[in-house]
């Protein structure tokens, strides 16, 4: 599915700050606050060298959390508003991602924002 019939445009990424006055379903606040502090986990583990400990964090959170119980959640009420949230939390962990996976990470951030900027000089979420 291309980016424009998912009706996706490049001012709808929000950054966490954005997210937080943004969103109004309390299971979107919960996940906005937890990508949150995993920003901040993340960025410290990776501050200290702990590239196991960031890596494992992230591996756990998104495939555990994000894929297996906020998407599924977000199906469910399926509006622009969850949509906008649902895009902006996975290009904010894209970024997460970017230090391990750079070449597919890249890939799919250039294939769903269409920026001209790569993700790698893109802000940093935390």
């Amino acid at each position: 599915m291309k980016k424009q019939e998912l009706g996706i445009t490049n001012q709808e990424e929000k950054t966490l700050e954005e997210l937080l006055v943004f969103v109004t379903d309390k299971s979107d606040k919960r996940m906005v606050e937890k990508v949150s502090d995993l920003a901040r986990s993340t960025t410290k583990a990776l501050d200290k060298y702990l590239f196991n400990a960031a890596t494992s964090d992230l591996y756990e959170f998104i495939w555990h959390t994000f894929a297996d119980k906020y998407i599924e959640d977000v199906k469910s009420r399926a509006d622009e508003r969850s949509f906008i949230i649902l895009y902006s939390l996975f290009i904010i962990q894209l970024k997460l991602l970017h230090p391990f996976m750079p070449f597919i990470t890249e890939e799919i951030y250039q294939k769903l924002t269409k920026q001209k900027e790569f993700i790698m000089v893109a802000n940093w979420p935390a």
